[in-house]
């Protein structure tokens, strides 16, 4: 396991080596494996092993989100960052969410372990038992195995992070086509009945559905259906079945069903194949539309949002054959849904077709705008502002090029917060980042508009200095040690006094930019054995060190 942690930074390589270790265990039945997903606000399955008799909830889980304010064992666990080992018999008689749990996945045992990330926790594993109980003795084996998958883990999901952001920008000008060819069909239309009708026919042509409705929230009533549309005119008898079975409003519990569920925790439910869950419980009316629609294969709930909030549903069926959806195209539906939501409050509050006109210019103004952002999402570290690891890489890249070509002088600074772990255990993590960027904030203060400086990962930084050789950047990093040093961070009515130590490197024609950044990494290793507080410099590759200080 060791070994092959060690050689891979592919987060679904590293979740199939988490798989095995866990089923190599023997510990359950079946389990889930959940990451925190700050986005979204919640637990996102990222990874399903279930038994035979929930085999058919492994397409619903995959991408599912918790809530952060669910009372379920995976979340306490992830929240209390505490392993927690539940027996059906040992339940309290009044702990109605857990014993749901319990019943939904048939279990006598559970055990919810959270995955350590960093300094904190990244996520949990939550399994169970359905015959007999968890061994307490195999659940402490898999928290120290789940040690081991700490480092990897944190490089992988680095590296997910901007091929994510790199994603999302490659989507959204995809989804900026799309949104103005959608535009250009209802930008007419003022009344909620028709933009259903229109969003309806738009969806189910553009992704192969075959019936669908859309339900919107009334205060006092709940979810009111406006419109249930088929994409083939012989299916129209259809039409009128699932009509019927919507004539009432639907009162906001989810225990009413798979729409209502999803409008209240205000996310998606997608089932691949409604032949895999026809046996399992379900509400009355879920059961009645798949009683009047035998022949239904694939359904997707997705609530219809504005500013983030849901104010209705939309609800996309297949018949006959099952629908399977790619993850952009649920990105473009959510989008879609998410405008629809938009032009659905504004046909409420402006009846002239000029006002609704500009407002929806001002969308795509907004959407030109969050493409800019992301844009700079892929350079930016979010906490502090600074070039994220990605653009530090690039940046350094193009300067020694640059270097290699003009023969200038190119030097690299790498420097480490003193004592860190220590300030977090001591105050807490939000107190770590106060720290982190207020540090960012002084590194801004002493750099160049030239320079490049990045947060190199956890509390690591690194600055670029082009046309500095190894005594220029000696000198800034004296300023800039002295900048930290000489005035203690306001952090929480805590006063923190903070130093640290930083390494050295002058640029040597011919190296990689791995060995630039080994040396200088080497040095600040030598500053932080040195004492701390100071600055090293970086032996040349060829002889001894050319200044300490």
């Amino acid at each position: 396991m060791f070994y092959q942690l060690s050689r891979t930074v592919d987060l679904n390589r590293l979740l199939y080596i988490l798989d095995t270790q866990i089923q190599r265990l023997g510990l359950f039945d079946g389990y889930l494996i959940a990451f925190h997903d700050p986005k979204r606000d919640g637990l996102i399955c990222v990874r399903t092993h279930l038994p035979e008799s929930h085999a058919g909830m492994q397409g619903v889980l995959n991408d599912y989100r918790f809530g952060m304010d669910q009372a379920v064992p995976l979340v306490q666990a992830y929240l209390n960052g505490q392993t927690l080992l539940l027996h059906l018999e040992d339940l309290d008689p009044g702990d109605t969410a857990a014993r749901q749990a319990f019943a939904w996945w048939q279990a006598s045992s559970l055990a919810a372990v959270p995955i350590p990330y960093a300094d904190g926790l990244i996520g949990a594993v939550n399994g169970f038992r359905q015959q007999g109980q968890v061994d307490p003795k195999a659940v402490k084996v898999l928290e120290e195995q789940l040690q081991f998958f700490n480092a990897p883990l944190r490089h992988a999901l680095m590296l997910g992070e901007l091929q994510e952001a790199q994603a999302e920008v490659e989507a959204a000008l995809e989804e900026h086509r799309r949104f103005l060819s959608f535009v250009s069909q209802i930008n007419a239309l003022t009344s909620p009945e028709r933009i259903a009708t229109a969003t309806l026919m738009q969806l189910l042509s553009a992704y192969r559905f075959d019936l669908g409705f859309l339900s919107l929230y009334e205060p006092g009533l709940g979810l009111v259906n406006q419109h249930v549309s088929v994409r083939e005119a012989h299916q129209e008898v259809l039409c009128d079945r699932v009509a019927g079975l919507l004539e009432q409003p639907v009162a906001l519990d989810p225990s009413l069903g798979a729409s209502v569920y999803a409008f209240v925790h205000n996310t998606y439910l997608f089932i691949p194949d409604v032949d895999a869950v026809r046996q399992l419980p379900m509400s009355a009316l879920d059961q009645a539309v798949i009683d009047a629609l035998p022949e239904i294969r694939t359904v997707l709930h997705m609530p219809i949002r504005e500013h983030g909030k849901p104010l209705g549903m939309i609800a996309l069926m297949s018949l006959s054959q099952p629908r399977l959806l790619e993850p952009e195209e649920l990105k473009l539906i959510e989008l879609v849904t998410s405008f629809v939501g938009t032009v659905i409050t504004n046909s409420r509050l402006y009846q002239i077709v000029e006002e609704q006109n500009s407002y929806i210019e001002e969308l795509n103004l907004r959407l030109h705008d969050r493409v800019q952002r992301l844009n700079e999402t892929v350079r930016l570290d979010f906490l502090t502002g600074l070039l994220n690891f990605g653009a530090f890489r690039s940046e350094l890249a193009r300067c020694i090029e640059e270097a290699n070509h003009d023969g200038t002088d190119l030097s690299v600074v790498i420097l480490d917060i003193d004592h860190f772990k220590r300030l977090n255990d001591t105050y807490g993590h939000m107190t770590g980042n106060i720290v982190l960027k207020e540090l960012a904030a002084r590194i801004m203060q002493v750099v160049q508009v030239t320079d490049f400086p990045c947060r190199f990962g956890g509390e690591e930084f690194a600055i670029i200095l082009p046309q500095n050789n190894l005594e220029d950047a000696c000198t800034f990093a004296e300023r800039l040690r002295d900048a930290v040093a000489g005035q203690p961070i306001e952090a929480d009515d805590q006063t923190l006094s903070l130093t640290v130590s930083l390494g050295c490197a002058r640029y040597q024609v011919g190296e990689t930019a791995e060995e630039f950044l080994s040396r200088a990494d080497h040095a600040l290793y030598r500053a932080k054995a040195g004492g701390r507080n100071r600055v090293q410099a970086a032996r040349h590759p060829e002889g001894p060190s050319a200044r300490e200080s």
